[in-house]
């Protein structure tokens, strides 16, 4: 991949109870949003009161879009103005600019790359740990006004994970993600490398990207709309692979002889309309969503060698985007 986003593609993640995703997705389609990609995942609501109940966890929903950055702003007003984002406890939905995207067989108009500068003000932070240490995160930060977060399950990727990750192979893990005050990231950071002592080996990795808007937080003082953050150390960019149910080791090895060593895969389903039929109807089939990070120097590679083997752009085989991402902290790339 290029240093540069092309700004023809976003990411559009809406993050609902697991109750109103249908609801989400059908309103979707109304927009011509025909495909999704859905992860399950458990919400955390940042109350001692609540967490003393037992009722500081929601079952939550993640769904990810994949829209012309064009439509962008238009598809987050109408969502908002459907859903209420603003109001308490209706969601949240952001997007975030991406790099390149294969996979896509109607393909975006060119936009200016100034439409996919940051301006909410607010900065994803996503960070994959062994089981049973993404609630330890949540508490950590619970009190620093980080708005909670969603926890994923997930596991590691065959051998190369101890590459990347240097976690034990096959380690079931979890993946942490939150949305944070821009000026807050630095502080977030260093306290959680601290507490999860990330420059040791097994303990899991950290990374951040831009958020474009965003709706559905209860904002205060600490969320400046315009404020940037800077990225730190190395260049990397997270490349996500969405493919078929049993095609996980298959990208996991395709990707490894482009320069990949090794990544996170998530469980999920997504939708896939047939329109040429009878009737027009919604296929929901079992997903894999593998996530690997990599230089960004390497991204190109890694990528062009996934599409050799699962040919993207064939309907159905499946969907690649790349993002930048900085702060990497806990990566040990050979």
């Amino acid at each position: 991949m290029t240093s540069h986003l092309d700004g023809n593609y976003s990411l559009l993640a809406v993050i609902v109870n697991r109750t109103k995703a249908q609801r989400i997705i059908q309103f979707a389609k109304s927009l011509g949003i025909k495909r999704y990609t859905s992860l399950h995942g458990r919400g955390t609501i940042p109350s001692a009161i609540l967490q003393m109940l037992e009722l500081g966890e929601v079952s939550k929903e993640i769904l990810l879009f994949i829209v012309p950055t064009i439509k962008e702003k238009e598809h987050i007003r109408s969502f908002n103005e459907k859903f209420n984002f603003d109001k308490r406890n209706s969601g949240i939905i952001f997007s975030v600019a991406l790099s390149h995207c294969l996979g896509i067989t109607h393909k975006a108009p060119e936009v200016q790359l100034e439409d996919a500068k940051l301006t909410s003000g607010v900065v994803g932070v996503c960070i994959v740990v062994n089981k049973g240490t993404g609630e330890d995160i949540v508490e950590l930060t619970n009190d620093d006004a980080y708005f909670g977060g969603t926890i994923l399950p997930a596991h590691g990727s065959a051998d190369y994970s101890r590459k990347i990750f240097n976690l034990a192979t096959q380690d079931e893990k979890e993946t942490v993600l939150m949305l944070v005050p821009a000026s807050k990231v630095s502080e977030l950071k260093q306290k959680l490398s601290k507490n999860l002592n990330l420059q040791k080996a097994n303990s899991g990795i950290l990374f951040t990207f831009d958020v474009n808007e965003i709706h559905g937080l209860f904002k205060n003082r600490l969320v400046e709309s315009g404020t940037t953050y800077e990225n730190s150390g190395d260049q990397y960019d997270a490349i996500w692979a969405i493919v078929p149910s049993g095609k996980d080791a298959a990208v996991i090895a395709s990707a490894e002889k482009g320069g990949s060593t090794g990544g996170t895969i998530f469980h999920a389903r997504g939708s896939h309309v047939v329109e040429h039929s009878l009737f027009i109807n919604d296929i929901e089939p079992e997903k894999e969503l593998v996530m690997m990070i990599a230089k960004r120097e390497k991204s190109y590679s890694i990528s062009k060698s996934i599409n050799e083997e699962f040919r993207l752009d064939d309907p159905g085989t499946g969907v690649l985007f790349v993002f930048p991402i900085g702060n990497t902290t806990g990566l040990f790339v050979e």
